[in-house]
C-alpha cells in the first residue's frame, strides 16, 4: 500500500503563509484498530520550519488541520545535533532546570537556581516564530539559526527579548526588575510574548538562561556557561 500514499509538505510561516515550494516525504499506511495509521518519514536534513501537510491516499487528499514544526533530533545518528549518550541528551536538551554560576560578593562565585521551561508554549512560539521566522527559508542553516537566537535574546542592539543594564537604577520603568530578581526564563519570555516589548533588566547570567531556553526549545543541545 505504500505506493498509494504520498505526503506533500509546504514550508509556512506562523500565519500559515507559504514561504517555499512544497517538498515530498515518504510515507506508509498501517492498520490501526478500525482505522489506518499513516507513518511519515522525515529526512534528517529537513530545514527547520513549520510545515503544512497534505496527505494523498489513493484518490483522496487530506489536509492536516494543524501545521507541524520540524526540529533537530539529537536521537537520530544522522542528525548534526546527534548525542549518543542519554545522560548528555537529558542534560543538554531535556532538563528544565539547573544552576547558573555568577559573581557574588568579592571574589566569591555563587550558583543561581534557574528554571528554563523550554517546553512552555511561549518559549516554543518565540523560538519558532520570532527566531527561526526571522530568517528566509533558504538561509536556515544551524549556524544562522543559532546566531539569530543569540541576537533575539539581546534588546540593546537587536530589539530583542531582554534589555541589559549593569549600573544605575533598575526601577526607572514601570514593571522593571533588577537582574537578581529573575530565577527562570518563563516569566521573562511570557512577558515579552504578551507585550512584544523588551523586558527590563538582565545581566550575563540572565541572558545565558534565556538563550539556553530558546535553543533547547528548538531542539539544539545547550548549556549555560557564564
Amino acid at each position: 500500500r505504500d505506493n498509494l500514499v504520498s505526503v506533500s509538505a509546504t514550508p509556512v510561516d506562523c500565519d500559515g503563509k507559504s514561504i517555499a515550494k512544497a517538498i515530498s516525504w515518504s510515507a506508509s499506511v498501517q492498520a490501526y484498530n478500525s482505522k489506518f495509521l499513516v507513518k511519515i518519514s522525515v529526512p534528517h536534513d529537513t530545514v527547520l520550519s513549520l510545515y503544512k501537510l497534505s496527505i494523498t491516499c489513493g484518490s483522496d487528499t487530506h489536509n492536516a488541520k494543524k501545521n507541524i514544526a520540524i526540529l533537530p533530533n539529537t536521537w537520530n545518528s544522522k542528525d548534526a545535533t546527534y548525542m549518543p549518550n542519554e545522560d548528555d541528551r537529558v542534560a543538554y536538551v531535556q532538563k528544565t532546570d539547573g544552576y547558573i554560576w555568577r559573581e557574588g560578593n568579592g571574589d566569591k562565585k555563587e550558583k543561581k537556581a534557574w528554571t528554563y521551561a523550554q517546553f512552555e508554549t511561549s518559549a516554543v512560539q518565540v523560538a519558532v516564530c520570532d527566531v527561526v521566522g526571522s530568517l528566509p527559508f533558504s538561509e536556515r542553516s544551524d549556524v544562522n539559526i543559532l546566531r539569530a537566537a543569540s541576537a533575539k535574546v539581546n534588546s540593546n542592539d537587536d530589539n530583542g527579548i531582554l534589555y541589559g543594564r549593569w549600573s544605575g537604577s533598575y526601577s526607572d520603568v514601570k514593571g522593571a526588575k533588577s537582574p537578581t530578581y529573575w530565577s527562570g526564563s518563563q516569566q521573562i519570555i511570557d512577558r515579552y510574548f504578551n507585550t512584544r516589548t523588551p523586558v527590563r533588566y538582565g545581566q550575563c547570567w540572565v541572558f545565558a538562561g534565556v538563550l539556553n531556553t530558546i535553543t533547547r526549545a528548538l531542539g539544539y543541545p545547550c548549556r549555560p556557561v557564564t
